[in-house]
Protein backbone atom coordinates (compact mmCIF):
# COMPACT_ATOMS: atom_id res chain seq x y z
CA UNK A 1 0.00 0.00 0.00
CA UNK A 2 1.44 3.65 -1.20
CA UNK A 3 2.27 5.52 2.25
CA UNK A 4 0.11 8.29 1.14
CA UNK A 5 -3.24 5.97 1.60
CA UNK A 6 -2.36 6.08 5.33
CA UNK A 7 -3.13 10.30 5.78
CA UNK A 8 -6.59 9.24 3.90
CA UNK A 9 -7.56 6.82 5.58
CA UNK A 10 -7.06 7.83 9.20
CA UNK A 11 -8.89 10.50 9.76
CA UNK A 12 -11.74 9.01 7.65
CA UNK A 13 -11.33 6.39 10.53
CA UNK A 14 -11.78 9.15 13.23
CA UNK A 15 -14.45 10.68 11.92
CA UNK A 16 -17.41 8.59 13.60
CA UNK A 17 -15.72 9.09 17.07
CA UNK A 18 -15.27 12.72 16.45
CA UNK A 19 -18.49 13.10 15.14
CA UNK A 20 -19.99 11.52 17.96
CA UNK A 21 -18.10 13.99 20.96
CA UNK A 22 -18.29 16.93 18.57
CA UNK A 23 -20.01 18.84 21.03
CA UNK A 24 -17.69 18.35 23.36
CA UNK A 25 -14.02 18.91 24.30
CA UNK A 26 -12.85 15.35 23.55
CA UNK A 27 -13.88 15.45 19.82
CA UNK A 28 -12.01 18.32 19.40
CA UNK A 29 -8.66 17.25 21.14
CA UNK A 30 -9.03 13.80 18.94
CA UNK A 31 -9.33 15.50 16.28
CA UNK A 32 -6.67 18.09 16.85
CA UNK A 33 -4.32 15.05 17.60
CA UNK A 34 -5.32 13.28 14.45
CA UNK A 35 -4.40 16.39 12.18
CA UNK A 36 -1.23 16.85 13.58
CA UNK A 37 -0.49 12.85 12.75
CA UNK A 38 -1.61 13.52 9.30
CA UNK A 39 0.82 16.83 8.80
CA UNK A 40 3.90 14.40 10.42
CA UNK A 41 2.91 11.76 8.11
CA UNK A 42 3.02 13.76 4.90
CA UNK A 43 5.94 15.47 5.99
CA UNK A 44 7.44 11.68 5.90
CA UNK A 45 6.56 11.04 2.42
CA UNK A 46 8.20 11.21 -0.74
CA UNK A 47 6.92 13.12 -3.22
CA UNK A 48 7.34 10.66 -6.41
CA UNK A 49 4.62 8.48 -8.61
CA UNK A 50 1.70 7.02 -5.87
CA UNK A 51 0.14 5.08 -7.99
CA UNK A 52 -2.03 4.16 -11.84
CA UNK A 53 -5.01 4.38 -11.72
CA UNK A 54 -7.69 4.04 -15.25
CA UNK A 55 -4.96 5.41 -16.91
CA UNK A 56 -4.12 7.91 -14.74
CA UNK A 57 -1.02 8.49 -12.98
CA UNK A 58 -1.17 10.02 -8.96
CA UNK A 59 1.71 11.89 -8.20
CA UNK A 60 2.83 13.86 -5.16
CA UNK A 61 4.51 16.85 -5.87
CA UNK A 62 7.00 18.61 -3.29
CA UNK A 63 5.29 21.91 -3.33
CA UNK A 64 1.74 20.01 -2.64
CA UNK A 65 3.42 18.31 0.06
CA UNK A 66 4.47 21.42 1.77
CA UNK A 67 0.97 22.72 1.14
CA UNK A 68 -0.61 20.29 3.23
CA UNK A 69 1.52 19.90 5.87
CA UNK A 70 0.92 23.72 6.76
CA UNK A 71 -3.18 23.25 6.75
CA UNK A 72 -2.75 20.34 8.66
CA UNK A 73 -1.05 21.75 11.27
CA UNK A 74 -2.62 24.68 11.15
CA UNK A 75 -6.12 22.96 11.33
CA UNK A 76 -4.94 21.38 14.52
CA UNK A 77 -4.26 24.75 16.37
CA UNK A 78 -8.09 25.89 14.65
CA UNK A 79 -9.26 22.56 16.47
CA UNK A 80 -7.77 23.63 19.49
CA UNK A 81 -8.86 27.12 19.45
CA UNK A 82 -12.79 26.08 19.42
CA UNK A 83 -12.09 23.27 22.49
CA UNK A 84 -10.78 26.23 24.69
CA UNK A 85 -13.20 28.75 23.51
CA UNK A 86 -15.87 29.12 26.07
CA UNK A 87 -19.29 29.42 24.46
CA UNK A 88 -21.39 32.88 25.12
CA UNK A 89 -24.31 33.11 26.59
CA UNK A 90 -26.20 36.51 25.42
CA UNK A 91 -29.14 36.96 27.77
CA UNK A 92 -27.87 38.73 31.17
CA UNK A 93 -30.61 36.56 32.84
CA UNK A 94 -29.02 33.38 31.95
CA UNK A 95 -26.19 34.57 32.83
CA UNK A 96 -27.16 35.57 36.37
CA UNK A 97 -28.76 32.28 36.68
CA UNK A 98 -25.80 30.50 36.07
CA UNK A 99 -24.04 32.32 38.83
CA UNK A 100 -26.30 32.10 41.31
CA UNK A 101 -26.41 28.30 40.62
CA UNK A 102 -22.51 28.16 40.22
CA UNK A 103 -22.61 26.29 36.85
CA UNK A 104 -19.73 26.60 34.60
CA UNK A 105 -20.31 27.40 31.07
CA UNK A 106 -19.33 24.41 28.62
CA UNK A 107 -16.27 24.45 26.84
CA UNK A 108 -16.92 23.88 23.22
CA UNK A 109 -16.63 26.94 20.88
CA UNK A 110 -18.93 29.51 20.11
CA UNK A 111 -21.62 31.67 21.03
CA UNK A 112 -24.33 29.77 23.38
CA UNK A 113 -22.58 26.38 22.93
CA UNK A 114 -23.22 25.85 19.31
CA UNK A 115 -20.39 27.29 16.36
CA UNK A 116 -17.77 25.22 15.99
CA UNK A 117 -19.20 21.47 16.92
CA UNK A 118 -19.07 20.92 12.99
CA UNK A 119 -15.04 21.72 12.49
CA UNK A 120 -13.88 18.59 13.86
CA UNK A 121 -15.65 16.04 11.74
CA UNK A 122 -15.74 18.26 8.71
CA UNK A 123 -12.52 19.68 9.06
CA UNK A 124 -10.78 15.47 9.29
CA UNK A 125 -12.64 14.98 6.07
CA UNK A 126 -11.69 17.98 3.93
CA UNK A 127 -8.23 16.90 5.34
CA UNK A 128 -8.46 13.88 3.60
CA UNK A 129 -9.76 15.28 0.53
CA UNK A 130 -7.57 17.71 0.11
CA UNK A 131 -4.56 15.03 -0.40
CA UNK A 132 -6.45 13.11 -2.61
CA UNK A 133 -7.24 16.80 -4.46
CA UNK A 134 -3.56 16.90 -4.44
CA UNK A 135 -2.46 13.34 -6.51
CA UNK A 136 -4.38 14.30 -8.98
CA UNK A 137 -3.24 16.88 -11.73
CA UNK A 138 -6.23 17.04 -14.36
CA UNK A 139 -7.52 19.97 -13.77
CA UNK A 140 -11.41 18.30 -14.79
CA UNK A 141 -10.85 15.60 -12.12
CA UNK A 142 -9.13 18.77 -9.72
CA UNK A 143 -12.48 20.91 -10.34
CA UNK A 144 -15.03 18.58 -9.49
CA UNK A 145 -13.22 17.52 -6.34
CA UNK A 146 -13.04 21.07 -5.37
CA UNK A 147 -16.78 21.24 -6.05
CA UNK A 148 -17.15 18.39 -3.63
CA UNK A 149 -14.91 20.74 -0.86
CA UNK A 150 -16.67 23.56 -1.27
CA UNK A 151 -20.25 21.78 -0.32
CA UNK A 152 -18.51 20.12 2.94
CA UNK A 153 -16.88 24.06 3.85
CA UNK A 154 -20.54 24.82 3.94
CA UNK A 155 -21.06 23.10 6.95
CA UNK A 156 -18.13 24.29 8.79
CA UNK A 157 -18.92 28.20 7.41
CA UNK A 158 -22.23 27.66 8.90
CA UNK A 159 -21.30 26.07 11.57
CA UNK A 160 -24.75 25.11 13.00
CA UNK A 161 -26.16 28.36 12.75
CA UNK A 162 -29.50 29.57 12.61
CA UNK A 163 -29.40 32.66 12.26
CA UNK A 164 -28.05 33.82 8.93
CA UNK A 165 -27.14 31.63 6.06
CA UNK A 166 -25.67 34.35 4.06
CA UNK A 167 -21.74 33.35 4.17
CA UNK A 168 -22.55 29.72 3.13
CA UNK A 169 -24.83 30.58 0.19
CA UNK A 170 -22.15 33.12 -0.67
CA UNK A 171 -19.40 30.43 -0.97
CA UNK A 172 -20.97 28.06 -2.46
CA UNK A 173 -22.44 30.22 -5.18
CA UNK A 174 -19.01 31.67 -6.37
CA UNK A 175 -17.08 28.18 -5.72
CA UNK A 176 -19.97 26.67 -7.97
CA UNK A 177 -19.51 29.26 -11.19
CA UNK A 178 -16.01 28.03 -11.38
CA UNK A 179 -16.85 24.43 -11.95
CA UNK A 180 -17.65 24.77 -15.18
CA UNK A 181 -15.34 27.43 -16.31
CA UNK A 182 -12.56 24.81 -15.19
CA UNK A 183 -14.24 21.99 -16.93
CA UNK A 184 -14.26 23.63 -19.99
CA UNK A 185 -10.72 24.49 -19.48
CA UNK A 186 -9.78 20.60 -19.04
CA UNK A 187 -11.43 19.90 -22.04
CA UNK A 188 -9.85 22.32 -24.29
CA UNK A 189 -6.68 21.21 -22.41
CA UNK A 190 -7.17 17.77 -23.14
CA UNK A 191 -7.91 18.60 -26.89
CA UNK A 192 -4.31 20.55 -27.50
CA UNK A 193 -2.58 17.09 -25.92
CA UNK A 194 -3.73 14.84 -28.46
CA UNK A 195 -3.65 17.48 -31.76
CA UNK A 196 -1.94 16.12 -34.35
CA UNK A 197 -2.56 19.69 -36.29
CA UNK A 198 -0.06 21.98 -34.81
CA UNK A 199 0.71 25.07 -34.74
CA UNK A 200 -2.76 26.62 -32.47
CA UNK A 201 -4.24 29.68 -32.93
CA UNK A 202 -3.17 32.12 -30.44
CA UNK A 203 -7.09 33.46 -29.84
CA UNK A 204 -7.78 29.60 -28.69
CA UNK A 205 -4.85 29.44 -26.20
CA UNK A 206 -6.15 33.40 -24.76
CA UNK A 207 -9.58 31.33 -24.58
CA UNK A 208 -8.22 28.75 -22.67
CA UNK A 209 -6.30 31.20 -20.72
CA UNK A 210 -9.15 33.66 -19.93
CA UNK A 211 -11.15 30.40 -18.72
CA UNK A 212 -8.30 29.05 -16.23
CA UNK A 213 -7.75 32.55 -15.20
CA UNK A 214 -11.66 33.10 -14.19
CA UNK A 215 -11.96 29.70 -12.82
CA UNK A 216 -9.62 30.57 -10.14
CA UNK A 217 -9.92 34.30 -9.36
CA UNK A 218 -13.70 32.84 -7.99
CA UNK A 219 -11.74 30.21 -6.29
CA UNK A 220 -8.73 32.46 -4.80
CA UNK A 221 -11.63 35.12 -4.33
CA UNK A 222 -9.96 37.98 -5.86
CA UNK A 223 -11.54 41.16 -6.39
CA UNK A 224 -14.82 41.92 -7.17
CA UNK A 225 -15.04 38.28 -6.05
CA UNK A 226 -14.46 38.35 -2.73
CA UNK A 227 -17.50 38.23 -0.93
CA UNK A 228 -16.94 34.48 -0.52
CA UNK A 229 -14.38 34.99 1.99
CA UNK A 230 -15.19 38.22 3.29
CA UNK A 231 -18.57 37.55 4.22
CA UNK A 232 -17.19 33.93 6.05
CA UNK A 233 -14.77 36.12 8.43
CA UNK A 234 -17.51 38.42 9.17
CA UNK A 235 -20.42 35.53 9.80
CA UNK A 236 -18.97 32.72 11.07
CA UNK A 237 -17.17 31.87 14.19
CA UNK A 238 -13.26 32.87 14.57
CA UNK A 239 -11.30 29.38 14.32
CA UNK A 240 -13.98 28.47 11.17
CA UNK A 241 -13.37 31.80 9.76
CA UNK A 242 -9.48 31.55 9.93
CA UNK A 243 -10.05 27.71 8.99
CA UNK A 244 -11.45 28.62 5.41
CA UNK A 245 -9.17 31.88 4.59
CA UNK A 246 -6.02 29.62 5.09
CA UNK A 247 -7.41 26.53 3.39
CA UNK A 248 -8.97 27.50 0.50
CA UNK A 249 -6.70 30.10 -1.09
CA UNK A 250 -3.92 27.54 -0.49
CA UNK A 251 -5.65 24.90 -2.06
CA UNK A 252 -6.31 26.62 -4.86
CA UNK A 253 -2.36 27.78 -5.03
CA UNK A 254 -1.77 24.27 -4.94
CA UNK A 255 -3.67 23.42 -7.99
CA UNK A 256 -2.82 26.81 -9.64
CA UNK A 257 1.23 27.24 -9.06
CA UNK A 258 1.95 23.50 -11.17
CA UNK A 259 -0.91 24.12 -13.59
CA UNK A 260 1.12 27.35 -14.50
CA UNK A 261 4.25 25.48 -15.13
CA UNK A 262 3.19 22.25 -17.05
CA UNK A 263 1.26 24.12 -19.49
CA UNK A 264 3.39 27.41 -19.70
CA UNK A 265 3.16 27.05 -23.46
CA UNK A 266 -0.43 28.27 -23.49
CA UNK A 267 -0.37 30.98 -20.47
CA UNK A 268 2.82 32.76 -22.72
CA UNK A 269 0.53 33.51 -25.67
CA UNK A 270 -1.92 35.53 -23.48
CA UNK A 271 -1.13 38.54 -21.57
CA UNK A 272 -2.10 36.20 -18.63
CA UNK A 273 0.46 37.42 -15.96
CA UNK A 274 -0.23 41.06 -16.74
CA UNK A 275 -3.76 40.74 -16.65
CA UNK A 276 -2.84 38.51 -12.96
CA UNK A 277 -1.04 41.53 -12.20
CA UNK A 278 -3.87 44.18 -12.28
CA UNK A 279 -5.79 41.47 -10.33
CA UNK A 280 -3.70 40.87 -7.33
CA UNK A 281 -2.95 44.34 -7.30
CA UNK A 282 -6.24 45.91 -7.11
CA UNK A 283 -7.20 42.54 -4.65
CA UNK A 284 -4.31 43.91 -2.29
CA UNK A 285 -5.30 47.36 -2.77
CA UNK A 286 -9.04 47.60 -2.11
CA UNK A 287 -8.84 44.88 0.72
CA UNK A 288 -6.20 47.23 2.37
CA UNK A 289 -8.42 50.28 1.81
CA UNK A 290 -12.16 48.78 2.90
CA UNK A 291 -10.07 46.95 6.02
CA UNK A 292 -9.21 50.33 7.29
CA UNK A 293 -12.64 51.57 7.13
CA UNK A 294 -14.58 48.17 9.19
CA UNK A 295 -16.14 48.55 12.79
CA UNK A 296 -15.68 44.93 13.67
CA UNK A 297 -12.57 42.76 14.17
CA UNK A 298 -14.58 39.82 12.09
CA UNK A 299 -14.77 42.10 9.43
CA UNK A 300 -11.42 43.34 9.87
CA UNK A 301 -9.72 40.08 9.06
CA UNK A 302 -11.75 39.30 6.66
CA UNK A 303 -10.76 42.43 4.84
CA UNK A 304 -6.86 42.21 5.70
CA UNK A 305 -6.83 38.22 5.01
CA UNK A 306 -8.04 39.45 0.96
CA UNK A 307 -4.98 42.50 1.40
CA UNK A 308 -2.40 39.47 1.94
CA UNK A 309 -4.33 37.35 -0.73
CA UNK A 310 -3.51 39.91 -3.18
CA UNK A 311 0.01 40.17 -1.74
CA UNK A 312 0.27 36.55 -2.39
CA UNK A 313 -0.80 37.00 -5.95
CA UNK A 314 1.41 39.48 -6.64
CA UNK A 315 4.88 36.92 -5.87
CA UNK A 316 3.19 34.73 -8.63
CA UNK A 317 2.32 37.51 -10.92
CA UNK A 318 5.95 39.41 -11.00
CA UNK A 319 7.82 36.17 -11.44
CA UNK A 320 9.94 36.68 -8.44
CA UNK A 321 13.27 34.46 -9.13
CA UNK A 322 12.58 32.71 -5.89
CA UNK A 323 9.10 32.61 -6.22
CA UNK A 324 7.09 29.12 -4.97
CA UNK A 325 9.29 29.65 -2.00
CA UNK A 326 8.61 33.00 -0.98
CA UNK A 327 5.15 31.81 -1.91
CA UNK A 328 5.24 29.03 0.98
CA UNK A 329 7.26 31.81 3.27
CA UNK A 330 3.76 34.23 2.85
CA UNK A 331 1.55 30.97 3.23
CA UNK A 332 3.31 30.78 6.69
CA UNK A 333 2.90 33.75 7.83
CA UNK A 334 -0.99 34.43 7.07
CA UNK A 335 -1.11 31.04 9.12
CA UNK A 336 0.33 32.47 11.76
CA UNK A 337 -1.29 35.89 11.57
CA UNK A 338 -4.74 33.91 11.48
CA UNK A 339 -4.44 31.73 14.21
CA UNK A 340 -3.41 34.77 16.51
CA UNK A 341 -6.48 36.76 15.17
CA UNK A 342 -9.08 34.01 15.76
CA UNK A 343 -7.33 33.15 18.81
CA UNK A 344 -7.61 37.12 20.02
CA UNK A 345 -11.33 37.03 18.58
CA UNK A 346 -12.30 34.10 20.55
CA UNK A 347 -10.74 35.15 23.81
CA UNK A 348 -13.23 38.21 23.26
CA UNK A 349 -16.20 36.40 22.43
CA UNK A 350 -16.14 34.20 25.35
CA UNK A 351 -17.80 37.04 26.71
CA UNK A 352 -19.48 38.90 23.96
CA UNK A 353 -21.65 37.76 21.49
CA UNK A 354 -20.06 40.37 18.41
CA UNK A 355 -16.83 41.92 18.36
CA UNK A 356 -17.48 45.01 16.90
CA UNK A 357 -15.25 47.70 18.14
CA UNK A 358 -17.95 49.76 20.48
CA UNK A 359 -18.87 46.45 21.96
CA UNK A 360 -15.49 45.75 22.98
CA UNK A 361 -14.98 49.08 24.45
CA UNK A 362 -12.51 48.59 27.75
CA UNK A 363 -12.35 44.81 26.77
CA UNK A 364 -8.25 45.39 27.00
CA UNK A 365 -7.92 46.09 30.83
CA UNK A 366 -9.30 42.59 30.93
CA UNK A 367 -8.04 40.79 28.13
CA UNK A 368 -4.71 42.23 27.66
CA UNK A 369 -3.17 38.75 26.14
CA UNK A 370 -6.15 38.68 23.40
CA UNK A 371 -5.63 42.72 22.36
CA UNK A 372 -1.89 41.62 22.02
CA UNK A 373 -3.48 38.41 20.26
CA UNK A 374 -5.23 41.20 17.60
CA UNK A 375 -2.26 43.60 17.52
CA UNK A 376 0.54 41.22 16.47
CA UNK A 377 -1.84 39.13 13.93
CA UNK A 378 -2.60 42.10 12.28
CA UNK A 379 0.97 43.56 12.34
CA UNK A 380 2.17 40.03 10.84
CA UNK A 381 -0.51 40.55 8.03
CA UNK A 382 0.75 44.15 7.08
CA UNK A 383 4.18 43.48 7.91
CA UNK A 384 4.92 45.40 10.24
CA UNK A 385 9.14 44.45 11.21
CA UNK A 386 9.35 42.36 14.12
CA UNK A 387 6.66 39.69 12.65
CA UNK A 388 6.57 36.34 10.07
CA UNK A 389 5.01 38.98 7.55
CA UNK A 390 7.85 41.21 6.93
CA UNK A 391 10.30 38.88 5.03
CA UNK A 392 8.07 38.57 2.14
CA UNK A 393 6.05 41.87 2.32
CA UNK A 394 9.01 43.56 1.33
CA UNK A 395 10.38 41.49 -0.83
CA UNK A 396 7.40 42.18 -3.03
CA UNK A 397 7.71 45.96 -2.38
CA UNK A 398 11.23 45.90 -3.67
CA UNK A 399 9.69 43.67 -6.70
CA UNK A 400 7.21 45.96 -7.54
CA UNK A 401 8.98 48.83 -7.34
CA UNK A 402 10.97 47.98 -10.42
CA UNK A 403 8.00 48.12 -12.16
CA UNK A 404 6.63 50.98 -11.21
CA UNK A 405 7.52 52.91 -7.69
CA UNK A 406 3.78 54.38 -7.73
CA UNK A 407 2.07 50.68 -7.33
CA UNK A 408 4.74 50.50 -4.44
CA UNK A 409 3.52 53.66 -2.73
CA UNK A 410 -0.27 52.29 -3.42
CA UNK A 411 0.72 48.80 -2.40
CA UNK A 412 2.72 50.77 0.89
CA UNK A 413 -0.91 52.93 1.35
CA UNK A 414 -2.70 49.66 1.61
CA UNK A 415 -1.35 47.80 4.20
CA UNK A 416 -0.84 51.14 5.94
CA UNK A 417 -4.71 51.46 5.42
CA UNK A 418 -4.66 47.58 7.43
CA UNK A 419 -2.94 48.87 10.29
CA UNK A 420 -4.83 51.87 10.99
CA UNK A 421 -8.18 49.78 10.83
CA UNK A 422 -6.69 47.27 13.83
CA UNK A 423 -5.36 50.62 15.29
CA UNK A 424 -8.80 52.06 15.56
CA UNK A 425 -10.22 49.04 16.53
CA UNK A 426 -7.34 48.58 19.61
CA UNK A 427 -7.97 52.17 20.71
CA UNK A 428 -11.64 50.96 21.29
CA UNK A 429 -10.40 48.21 23.53
CA UNK A 430 -8.05 50.14 25.52
CA UNK A 431 -11.10 53.02 26.27
CA UNK A 432 -12.05 52.40 30.05
CA UNK A 433 -15.30 53.76 29.83
CA UNK A 434 -17.20 50.45 29.15
CA UNK A 435 -19.49 50.26 32.54
CA UNK A 436 -20.58 46.59 31.64
CA UNK A 437 -20.06 44.85 34.80
CA UNK A 438 -22.66 42.33 34.86
CA UNK A 439 -20.29 39.59 34.79
CA UNK A 440 -16.67 39.00 36.00
CA UNK A 441 -14.38 38.51 33.29
CA UNK A 442 -11.02 36.51 32.37
CA UNK A 443 -9.55 35.45 30.27
CA UNK A 444 -9.39 31.87 29.02
CA UNK A 445 -6.25 30.12 30.51
CA UNK A 446 -6.29 28.13 27.20
CA UNK A 447 -6.58 30.19 24.90
CA UNK A 448 -3.94 32.72 26.55
CA UNK A 449 -1.36 30.28 26.72
CA UNK A 450 -1.90 29.79 23.31
CA UNK A 451 -2.10 33.32 22.14
CA UNK A 452 1.56 33.79 24.15
CA UNK A 453 2.78 30.56 21.95
CA UNK A 454 1.71 31.88 18.69
CA UNK A 455 3.39 35.58 19.62
CA UNK A 456 6.58 33.93 20.71
CA UNK A 457 6.69 31.85 17.72
CA UNK A 458 5.83 34.59 15.39
CA UNK A 459 8.74 36.92 17.36
CA UNK A 460 10.93 33.65 16.49
CA UNK A 461 10.28 33.75 12.99
CA UNK A 462 10.65 37.65 12.08
CA UNK A 463 14.00 37.39 14.22
CA UNK A 464 15.85 34.10 12.62
CA UNK A 465 13.66 34.14 8.97
CA UNK A 466 16.66 31.63 7.78
CA UNK A 467 15.31 28.78 10.33
CA UNK A 468 11.85 29.11 8.21
CA UNK A 469 13.51 28.84 5.23
CA UNK A 470 15.61 25.95 6.25
CA UNK A 471 12.19 24.33 7.62
CA UNK A 472 10.84 24.79 4.31
CA UNK A 473 13.60 23.73 1.96
CA UNK A 474 13.93 20.46 3.98
CA UNK A 475 10.42 19.37 2.75
CA UNK A 476 10.05 21.72 -0.59
CA UNK A 477 12.59 19.94 -2.84
CA UNK A 478 12.07 21.19 -6.62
Amino acid sequence: MPPVIWPIIIPIGIIPIVYLFRRTQVGAFIATFTALEIGWLIVQLEPDFVVDILGHALTLNSFSQTVLALIAFFAAIFFLISALSPSFIEEKAKRVQLRQQKRHRKAHGGIQGQEGRTLYPVGLALLSLFIVLSLTHHLGITALLMQVAAILIVFVIQGGRLVSIRAALQFLSLMSLATPMLLLAAWQFDTYQYQTRPPFLPDTYQQTALLVGLGFALWLAIVPFHSSLTATAADSYPATSAFVLLTVPAIALMVFMPLLENKSAIFEYSPFFENLLIAAFFTAFMGGMLAGIQRGFSQLMGYAALYDLGCLLLIIALKHQEGVTMLLVNLSSRAIALSLLATGMAALRASHARDGFVELTGMAWKMPFATLGLFFGGATLVGLPFTAGLMTRWEILAELASWDVRLTILLGLAGLAVFIGYLRGIRHLLDDQNGDSTVQIQEPLGLLVLIIGLIIINLLVSVFPNNLLELIASIYQP
